[in-house]
C-alpha cells in the first residue's frame, strides 16, 4: 500500500470510492458526527455524493484535502484526517474524524502530527487552523497536543467555532513522518 503519509501506525492516503461504506460509516454514527454535522448521512447513494462533492472534489481542485486514516496493522479505514481550504476563511484547516472504537489511543494526535508535517513540507503551508465547536473536549485536546492555540471564535456555515491556529512548520510534534516524495 502506497502511502502520502505514514506514521508508527497509520497510513494516510487519498480516498476512493472503494471506501465508500467505511466513508458512509464515519459519516452516519451519530456520536461521530455530534460537533461536526447536523444530520448524519441516511445512506451509500448519501455518502457517495458527499465524498465525490468533498474530499475527491478537493484533490482535485487543490491538490489535497481530507485523507483516509488507515490502521496499518489490518488496512482498515478508521478515519480521516486532512488539510482542507477554506474559502470562507481562506485558510487551510486541520481536520480530522475517527470510528469510536479507535478513540482514546492516540490516533488523532497522530494521524495530526503527520499531516501538519506533510501540510508544511509537501504544501508549503505556512500556517493551520482548527475549528472546533464548543464542547468538543476530544478534539481540543489533540489540537493543543499539536501545538494549535485557541485564537478567538469565528462564523462559519452559520455556526460559532473556536478558533485554533499554529505556525508550520511545527517544532513540537510528537514524532517525524514518513512522507510521500
Amino acid at each position: 500500500m502506497s502511502y502520502l503519509i505514514e506514521t508508527p501506525r497509520l497510513g494516510l492516503r487519498h480516498f476512493c470510492l472503494d471506501d465508500l461504506q467505511d466513508f458512509f460509516e464515519l459519516g452516519s454514527d451519530p456520536e461521530v458526527i455530534r460537533y461536526a454535522e447536523k444530520h448524519p448521512l441516511d445512506n451509500l447513494d448519501q455518502a457517495r455524493k458527499v465524498m465525490l462533492e468533498a474530499p475527491l472534489a478537493d484533490y482535485e481542485k487543490y491538490g489535497y484535502g481530507r485523507f483516509a486514516v488507515v490502521w496499518k496493522l489490518t488496512g482498515e479505514v478508521i478515519g480521516f484526517c486532512g488539510m482542507k481550504f477554506l474559502p470562507e476563511l481562506g485558510r487551510n484547516e486541520l481536520g480530522y474524524r475517527y470510528k469510536r472504537k479507535f478513540w482514546g489511543q492516540g490516533i488523532g494526535t497522530e494521524a495530526g502530527a503527520g499531516t501538519l508535517e506533510y501540510a508544511a513540507t509537501c504544501l508549503g503551508m505556512d500556517e493551520a487552523i482548527a475549528l472546533i465547536m464548543d464542547g468538543n473536549i476530544g478534539s481540543v485536546r489533540v489540537a493543543e497536543k499539536l501545538g494549535l492555540r485557541r485564537n478567538g471564535t469565528v462564523q462559519i456555515y452559520g455556526v460559532e467555532a473556536l478558533l485554533y491556529e499554529t505556525a508550520l512548520p511545527a517544532s513540537n510534534l510528537p514524532f517525524r513522518s514518513k512522507l510521500a516524495p
